[in-house]
């Protein structure tokens, strides 16, 4: 859904935890606001290290609900009528580190429209199109068939050629 667009997430600077929510700036600080529905409903929010923010891309990784931790379903199922059966994979945002077959890749932010994936690492030399065109070095990405397997923040390890 492209509302999923203009969704952030920021580490909290007090306990390291991921939030989600609307990026809000204030002097010197950013936060992040969500409603929270715990019998109450309210607004809340966390102040987050502005190095970790970053922009949901709109699109979705093509994560099954079995590959997903005991900690990742219990998030998903605390959304206002999320069920397993409309699970339909994670979220990509941006500072993700994605994988398609053999490519490893950066989900960078381009400009304030667009992201760009930044290639770290390939196995295969040579893609072949269907044409019998060959491009050397490059990896075609399928953001349809592409998994998140981290992020520059949690797993800078990921990175490394």
């Amino acid at each position: 859904m492209m509302l999923d667009r203009y969704l952030f997430r920021g580490k909290c600077k007090s306990t390291g935890l991921w939030i989600y929510g609307n990026l809000v700036e204030y002097p010197a600080n950013w936060f992040i606001g969500r409603v929270v529905r715990d019998g109450w409903t309210r607004k809340e929010q966390t102040k987050v290290d502005p190095a970790t923010i970053g922009q949901c891309t709109g699109l979705k990784d093509n994560t099954k609900w079995e590959q997903l931790t005991l900690a990742e379903k219990q998030e998903w199922l605390s959304g206002i009528g999320n069920t397993s059966e409309n699970w339909n994979g994670k979220m990509i945002f941006e500072g993700d580190i994605i994988k398609q077959r053999d490519c490893v890749c950066e989900v960078k932010d381009e400009c304030d429209c667009s992201f760009e994936v930044k290639l770290v690492r390939w196995d295969r030399h040579d893609v072949q199109t269907a044409s019998g065109e060959i491009f050397e070095g490059y990896c075609l990405l399928d953001w349809g068939r592409c998994e998140v397997i981290g992020n520059i923040h949690d797993n800078p390890s990921l990175l490394e050629a």
